[in-house]
């Protein structure tokens, strides 16, 4: 298991949503949000070796954003007893979570520049 945190100078809105939209961008799968929007679980696929992989993100008021990761097959988890390789696998799931995020809050601000007419 391998967890990272990030702070956003975002409102929580947008974030919600470049949240929800890195996830897609990643192929995830069975995204569940709370109902409060604060939470979201999903499944990721990296490839035919490595599947179920979950993802808990936690969302708070101030943009600060954490993930957690964990490998969610049985098979996969036997594979990666050894420790070291789940803990690689982990955090490379963070990390590219994460990069999936920052493109997305960087479209958004590219867009946002885009929309302010100049006079």
């Amino acid at each position: 298991m391998a967890t990272s945190t990030r702070r956003f100078d975002v409102p929580v809105r947008p974030l919600r949503s470049a949240v929800a939209r890195a996830l897609r961008d990643l192929g995830a799968t069975r995204i569940s949000w709370t109902p409060d929007g604060s939470h979201v679980t999903a499944t990721i696929h990296w490839s035919l070796f490595n599947r179920g992989e979950l993802l808990t993100i936690k969302i708070t008021k101030r943009g600060k954003v954490t993930v957690n990761s964990r490998l969610g097959d049985v098979l996969q988890h036997f594979w990666f007893t050894c420790g070291a390789p789940e803990a690689i696998k982990n955090y490379q799931n963070c990390e590219n979570f994460f990069d999936a995020l920052e493109d997305c809050l960087d479209e958004r601000a590219q867009a946002s520049r885009r929309s302010v007419v100049r006079t």
